[in-house]
């Protein structure tokens, strides 16, 4: 497939996926694919760091030896960032801004384009304010709140009704280039 005859369309999962979104689109810029990025789906992520998710870090079993120092040393950076702003004011943050690329939630909440959809569970009221607020930055947005699902189920839980909605979105994005 030839990606400048084709509308490019990245499905981010979780916040992994999230993380990787502005240089997958840093790069479609940079190839000269800005008009064929046509939409991002965001299925559970990106969100802001929280005390809970960086101790759920921590407890995961599944990370061991050096991995887990690793980790640590990662959320205590991140503690430390978050402290230092909330105690410096968002002065410090403007200024190490400078040194680090923003938060991939960051990102998408103050983009515009590409149109986006959010996938995302009744409790992820993080990734509803971030959906909101790249939508009244004029964006075109599309939120998905699955309500009898967890944060990693929605296809599971819900496999038609993904489908469902993840074709329909793709149609959307499809159907605006014969009409442009």
């Amino acid at each position: 497939m030839c990606l400048t005859d084709s509308p490019i369309i990245i499905h981010c999962f979780g916040d992994s996926g999230a993380n990787l979104y502005p240089y997958i689109v840093q790069e479609v810029r940079d190839q000269g694919l800005s008009d064929s990025l046509r939409g991002a789906i965001f299925d559970n992520g990106p969100r802001p760091p929280t005390i809970k998710k960086l101790v759920g870090i921590l407890e995961d079993s599944s990370i061991k030896g050096q991995d887990r120092l690793f980790a640590l040393l990662l959320v205590l950076l991140e503690l430390g960032l978050f402290l230092l702003t909330m105690l410096v004011g968002s002065s410090f943050a403007a200024h190490i801004s400078r040194w680090f690329p923003p938060p991939p939630w960051q990102v998408v909440q103050e983009e515009e384009h590409p149109p986006a959809m959010f996938m995302y569970s009744a409790q992820d009221v993080d990734l509803e304010k971030i959906g909101f607020a790249r939508q009244n930055k004029g964006g075109i947005v599309i939120m998905n709140k699955y309500e009898n699902s967890d944060a990693q189920s929605h296809y599971t839980v819900s496999t038609e009704q993904y489908e469902d909605d993840v074709n329909k979105f793709v149609q959307l994005l499809t159907n605006s280039d014969e009409t442009e």
